[in-house]
């Protein structure tokens, strides 16, 4: 990285280069179909660098830590680059984050998760020998480094993935079921997880015949996700700055009813945590929505210059391209109510623990139309059966003017911390 700065250093201003470098070293186990399919390892080092020159950004990026080439590239990208309104960060006191690196992560051997796909796939097996399981199991062991002429950053994570997903095939039907969870630490869930699956897997038994209307529906956080994801796609600044986002005159306005508050934070233990971003900006906790108003965009150097506002320290990267936004913990407030007490509102409506084809929506305008691939008709907390072949149909913001509850409890999914949630009337099809 020295090498690269000071070649650098020999065609642009010292405080406009910045570089960065990112290595990653991974084992992935996959059982497919009940068996040991492939066990796969890489180990990738990357580097890339950004000059500011003549006021425009350059950019370059690869594998070779080749100062020559990288400073070539970067200075001949500019010319056809954006102007920077910003420069690079000079901070050097960070948020001491604890749970990123996990040791036991680390020291995980490929014969450990062999042997914990093996038992949870007997543990399936044995309760549900119709079913075709698929289990992935895999760690990541991170390093990132920031270098500029002013101040030398870095950082080591560790990223754990557990996934099952369970197929069943016969004549006029067809069910998936999944689960799964990533942590930069290691959290003994693959269990659970399976007695989850099962447990699904049993209520599956019965069917129940619903008539398309509009009806109360309980969403799960796996289900919750589908939606909520064009709330944070609608606050991602690429979005806001090329006005594609129906939030970018919200700011300080009312979006939500007041009992929603949603925040950014990369300072709790998720897949998302770091002690700094993409671009070296200290990361903390931010209000995105309090009490139903919007109070932030995510906004990284570039789209927080074009909208003339302060970035937000949300900047993710790797090194094969430039920096944009995204989120580091999507965390919804939770509610005033347990899971059993929302589902024992609805006298009848749908709980829906899984949804597909969230892509046939409109991710900007927060319209969404997907199938249900798992979901049961309930009747004041009693499961009377899954429900088949239909799609719940909608728009996220309007959505939230029927919203019922919100439970206490709360589950991550990937970067979300989500919690169940219920709305009085949603268009089932």
């Amino acid at each position: 990285m020295d090498s690269i700065l000071e070649y650098a250093k020999k065609h642009v201003k010292p405080d406009n280069i910045e570089v960065y470098k990112e290595t990653s070293m991974g084992v992935e186990v996959q059982f497919e179909n009940n068996e040991l399919k492939t066990i796969k390892s890489h180990a990738v080092t990357g580097y890339s660098l950004r000059v500011i020159h003549e006021g425009r950004m350059g950019f370059s990026g690869g594998t070779s830590p080749d100062p020559k080439g990288l400073t070539e590239k970067a200075l001949a990208s500019s010319r056809f680059g954006y102007e920077a309104g910003f420069g690079f960060p000079r901070h050097r006191k960070y948020p001491v984050i604890n749970g990123v690196f996990d040791e036991n992560i680390e020291k995980m051997t490929v014969e450990d998760m062999v042997e914990k796909g093996r038992e949870i796939l007997e543990i399936l097996r044995e309760k549900a020998e119709d079913f075709q399981f698929d289990v992935s199991i895999s760690k990541r062991n991170l390093n990132f480094d920031i270098l500029t002429h002013r101040r030398s950053i870095s950082y080591k994570k560790t990223v754990y993935n557990f996934s099952i997903s369970g197929q069943k095939f016969q004549e006029g039907d067809f069910l998936l079921i999944g689960e799964e969870f990533s942590s930069p630490v290691y959290r003994p869930e693959e269990k659970e997880r399976a007695e989850k699956i099962l447990q699904t897997i049993e209520n599956c038994k019965k069917t129940a015949i619903i008539v398309p209307d509009v009806m109360p529906v309980i969403l799960t956080p796996a289900a919750f996700h589908e939606i909520i994801k064009s709330f944070f796609t609608g606050v991602n600044g690429k979005a806001v700055e090329k006005g594609a986002s129906p939030l970018r005159d919200k700011l300080n306005k009312q979006i939500f009813p007041p009992q929603i508050t949603i925040y950014d934070d990369g300072t709790l233990s998720s897949i998302g945590a770091a002690p700094f971003d993409g671009e070296g900006v200290p990361v903390k906790k931010k209000p995105l929505v309090e009490k139903g108003i919007l109070k932030n965009f995510i906004l990284d150097l570039k789209t927080a210059g074009a909208l003339k506002m302060k970035t937000t320290g949300n900047a993710r990267r790797g090194y094969d391209a430039p920096p944009s936004p995204g989120v580091h913990g999507g965390i919804f407030g939770n509610g005033n109510s347990t899971v059993e007490e929302l589902t024992k509102n609805i006298p009848t409506g749908l709980l829906i623990e899984q949804l597909m084809g969230a892509h046939t929506g409109n991710p900007y305008s927060g319209d969404f139309q997907m199938n249900v691939s798992v979901g049961f008709l309930l009747n004041r907390g009693e499961t009377l059966g899954r429900v088949k072949n239909i799609m719940i149909t909608g728009n996220l913001y309007e959505l939230f003017s029927s919203l019922m509850g919100i439970s206490k409890e709360r589950e991550w999914v990937g970067r979300y911390y989500l919690p169940h949630i219920a709305f009085e009337r949603m268009k089932v099809v």
